[in-house]
């Protein structure tokens, strides 16, 4: 608990002991109508990881990390994507529980990390993003081609795509973005957040009921991005 710096802001201690600065950002309500979450880099969406929710409108949090000068990356970076689906105070944090039906191709087990045994993680692509979207909302929310959704969605020529919109602070915090998928006919949207490793875990609130789904980008702790450790809290 200690250790699971998502949605806070404030200066916070690392593992390590230095200090970094935290600040949540409310990137907007993401439509999950279906009641099933899909999770995924969004190079992936065909794969993605699925974990039941309310069904419903929940809002989403990118916390982003200040970190020491001393670390040697990115100074401001982000730490975690979260969907918020109760206000219940958090007590406790447990690895998130993938549905059965697509968990082998996508999700990744990565036990022993952080003292979570079940711990998973989704596979990552080159482009190292998280994405959150509802999983019902994918096939028709994009082109009927998906070998066309890199080229017309992704990342199209005339730089209006999602990864160059991230690029930007034109949606939200840099590395963030939350947008209606491209054939919407009724506010379907993706949200997402540029990240190396993505492991998943839930904080439950005092009732026992899962309060928020965490995806955490990058531990801020000495791990250079280019080691892909799959770290967890």
């Amino acid at each position: 608990m200690d250790q699971l710096f998502a949605l806070r802001s404030g200066v916070f201690r690392l593992p390590d002991g230095q200090p970094a600065r935290f600040k949540a950002h409310e990137l907007g309500e993401l439509h999950i109508r279906s009641g099933i979450a899909a999770v995924c880099d969004p190079l992936l969406l065909q794969t993605p990881g699925m974990i039941n929710v309310p069904a419903g409108d929940h809002r989403v949090v990118a916390t982003i990390a200040h970190v020491p000068e001393s670390y040697d990356y990115s100074l401001s970076r982000p730490a975690y994507l979260s969907l918020v689906i109760s206000d219940e105070p958090t007590v406790s944090v447990a690895p998130a529980q993938f549905l059965q039906t697509g968990l082998d191709a996508g999700t990744r087990a990565i036990a022993g990390v952080s003292g979570l045994p079940d711990l998973r993680g989704i596979p990552s692509s080159d482009m190292s993003s998280v994405a959150i979207t509802d999983a019902e909302a994918i096939a028709p929310g994009m082109p009927a081609d998906p070998a066309t959704w890199f080229e017309s969605v992704i990342s199209p020529s005339d730089a209006s795509g999602w990864f160059d919109r991230m690029d930007t602070e034109i949606d939200g915090p840099l590395g963030s973005l939350i947008t209606p998928l491209p054939m919407a006919s009724n506010g379907e949207n993706i949200a997402m957040l540029i990240a190396s490793s993505r492991p998943g875990f839930s904080s439950a609130g005092n009732e026992g009921c899962t309060g928020r789904d965490h995806w955490n980008p990058y531990r801020p702790s000495g791990h250079r991005p280019n080691q892909r450790s799959p770290q967890g809290l």
